[in-house]
């Protein structure tokens, strides 16, 4: 969705990969020897992403389309 590609190898190819779809693991080996710089530029179009779907994600939350993620457990049905 952010359009921002990074290559990574998945198996025995290299894919172009969008940032938000790399693991863990990808993501470390990508940003761990990242300048400053490079990292906020990173953190900079990933926070402007999120400024610009956070009305719409608020809208539908509003209306009972979604639900807030949270870190608590769903509750046990019975």
């Amino acid at each position: 969705m952010t359009g921002a590609y990074l290559r990574a190898k998945r198996g025995d190819k290299f894919e172009n990969i969008e940032v938000e779809y790399l693991t863990e693991e990808e993501l470390k080996e990508k940003f761990l020897q990242r300048t400053p710089e490079e990292l906020v530029n990173w953190m900079s179009m990933l926070c402007g992403y999120i400024r610009r779907i956070e009305p719409l994600l608020q809208d539908l939350e509003r209306d009972g389309i979604i639900a807030r993620v949270t870190d608590e457990p769903p509750p046990e049905s019975d």
